[in-house]
């Protein structure tokens, strides 16, 4: 099992109420960089988009409290108004990781911000897949499963949190 931290829209809380939520929702992202999410799906075996958390920051383990909660926003921006945060255990068959950084590079290659390479062929993709010990690493994983859920959290913008009511 692998415990897992992802913002999620409080909409989505509806859909995982049912069962099982997979994502419908294609991001600006996405929309950028068809061929990035395109590996991730193809990594995961999956015809829909991937839902995306983190595995660790700030060189541990993560877990949930204020400086990595500040972090992973710091990294990726959600609106605490409308985000939770959810805490996940995910059986290992349904996570595939990848370097948070290195992740973006290629995302940002595909969108020929600072292209470091002729075309985006050219980048060398498994360096996604490589992880040092300081590394920061997403998590993607095809849907969020009701019994997958730990807790549910709110948060605010200094990043203090409590259970979600």
């Amino acid at each position: 099992m692998k415990k897992i931290l992802t913002f999620q829209h409080k909409s989505v809380l509806d859909k995982i109420n049912e069962g099982v939520y997979k994502c419908d929702i294609l991001s600006e992202y996405y929309n950028n960089t068809p061929k990035c999410y395109k590996m991730l799906r193809d990594r995961l075996r999956i015809n829909h988009n991937p839902i995306f958390g983190w595995a660790k920051v700030l060189e541990e383990e993560i877990n949930v409290n204020q400086k990595t909660i500040k972090r992973c926003l710091e990294m990726t921006k959600f609106d605490s108004k409308d985000y939770v945060l959810l805490e996940l255990n995910i059986p290992d068959k349904f996570v595939d990781l990848q370097n948070f950084y290195m992740f973006v590079d290629a995302r940002c290659e595909e969108e020929g911000i600072d292209p470091y390479y002729e075309n985006f062929e050219d980048f060398p993709f498994d360096v996604i897949f490589e992880f040092g010990e300081n590394e920061e690493i997403q998590a993607t994983f095809p849907e969020i499963r009701k019994e997958w859920i730990e807790n549910i959290y709110s948060f605010n913008d200094k990043c203090e949190y409590e259970l979600y009511k």
